[in-house]
């Protein structure tokens, strides 16, 4: 007898862990970027701290090393990822001083009460002619980044990398044949991704169904784009299914990088999200429904990844905290006086188990728009077979002006009003519903009654 409650009490105690960590682990992979300052005068550093942390997201995207925003972040709990502005880079490319003292000024005068476990140095700097003197100084500057980090003992604690848009590809229609483009594969592309797997980092990658959805609304429906997709596939290509577009950005990137010859570099969602306003299809609604379906999927237990990849994590940070004044769409989930546009939330029980390591990302997992073009490059003749195209006639629900009113995916965390359609202003709280893990608890309560009885 005491030998079967001996077995029964661990069962129970192995039952409670994992019910503990599912949440605690999964939050980890999710975080948000900020913008800084500059632009949101009304939005002290402080202030935004605490809205991110309101959010119960664990890792923010800084667009540069601001040293207020630096030190407001400090024991703050929440892990940083510095992007290294583009202007930086020459000089960071020209001498490896430069890069210590550029360490010194930026990582060493916070580090470790701001815990930056992620440097991103340039963001989107292929997408621009005007940016083609700065393409060849990118992976010096990394290199020598890498160094400076290695004089000081962290590059296992604190990861140098860069973020490409889409339009870093030639073709991502179909995702198999997902292809860099000519110009900047093999010259530039493929050194960097070398650097990236010997280093064991991953590449940050700003991904934009909106975008995508916005250039070509008769090939994607508002539903695929906004991960609620009905549960047929609504693109089939060889024997992949696809049932929401970002998965299928996120393969074509992948097949991308092993066209090259790199099939082991993981990817991190760099910033990703859906306007409020300022556009086709923006609104509260849709925004709501596409960042919370990108939370469910990314905390999801066990892991559910893409097509291409399955069961590998994907962190993903949302762009973005706050609405940027110079931008036309607006991405923040909360307005610049910090107000919340709509009530996104991911969960955090605090005291629970450490997460597992991100991928990549050391000892933790790294806000301006993508200009991507995606999906809407073809590779000519395929095998993928797209949805019919909805009509636009008529007032469509997937009609680019339109919300998404089809039913949504459930989530993981319950209800949270992804039905609403008139959120009240303010940092409030999201509609209660069903916590994800009440039926584990209950389970765990039934077995704690039997074990006792």
């Amino acid at each position: 007898m005491a030998r079967r409650s001996s077995a029964f009490l661990v069962l129970l105690l192995t039952f409670a862990a994992q019910t503990l960590c599912t949440v605690s682990a999964g939050n980890y992979l999710v975080g948000i970027n900020y913008n800084g300052p500059a632009n949101f005068t009304s939005l002290p550093p402080s202030k935004a701290v605490a809205l991110i942390k309101s959010l119960g997201v664990r890792r923010v995207r800084l667009a540069d090393a601001d040293a207020h925003v630096l030190a407001a972040l400090a024991k703050s709990g929440l892990d940083v990822v510095i992007v290294v502005p583009d202007e930086d880079i020459p000089a960071l490319a020209a001498s490896e001083n430069n890069a210590i003292e550029w360490i010194q000024k930026n990582v060493i005068a916070f580090f470790p009460e701001t815990h930056i476990t992620a440097l991103n140095v340039g963001d989107n700097i292929f997408d621009d002619q005007h940016l083609k003197s700065l393409w060849v100084h990118l992976l010096p500057a990394m290199t020598n980044l890498q160094t400076a980090l290695r004089q000081q003992d962290l590059t296992n604690l604190i990861k140098v990398t860069t973020s490409f848009s889409m339009d870093v590809f030639s073709v991502t229609f179909p995702p198999t044949a997902g292809t860099f483009r000519a110009d900047i594969a093999k010259i530039f592309i493929a050194p960097i991704l070398d650097f990236l797997t010997q280093t064991k980092t991953p590449l940050y990658l700003n991904v934009y169904p909106y975008l995508d959805f916005q250039k070509d609304p008769n090939h994607i429906p508002l539903s695929f784009a906004l991960f609620n997709s009905p549960g047929i596939p609504t693109w089939l290509d060889n024997n992949l299914s696809y049932y929401n577009l970002l998965d299928a950005q996120l393969d074509a990137a992948a097949f991308a990088m092993e066209g090259l010859g790199y099939s082991n570099i993981d990817i991190v969602i760099s910033a990703t999200g859906w306007p409020t306003a300022g556009g086709p299809g923006a609104s509260m609604t849709n925004a709501f429904k596409y960042n919370q379906g990108l939370v469910n999927k990314v905390v999801e237990s066990p892991r559910v990844g893409t097509p291409h990849r399955p069961k590998k994590a994907v962190p993903a940070f949302i762009n973005a905290l706050v609405d940027d004044s110079k931008s036309g769409l607006k991405w923040g989930v909360f307005s610049a006086d910090g107000s919340m546009a709509y009530p996104l939330q991911v969960w955090q029980w605090k005291g629970a188990c450490s997460p597992a390591q991100s991928p990549g990302m050391g000892p933790a997992m790294g806000p301006v728009p993508a200009k991507s073009h995606g999906v809407s490059k073809g590779a000519g003749d395929s095998t993928v077979a797209p949805a019919a195209s909805p009509d636009y006639s008529s007032d469509s629900s997937d009609a680019p002006h339109a919300d998404d009113n089809s039913a949504p995916a459930p989530s993981v965390h319950g209800d949270y009003g992804l039905g609403f359609e008139s959120p009240a202003p303010g940092p409030s709280s999201p509609a209660a519903g069903t916590h994800p893990l009440l039926p584990r608890c209950v389970l765990l309560m039934l077995l704690a009654a039997l074990w006792l009885a």
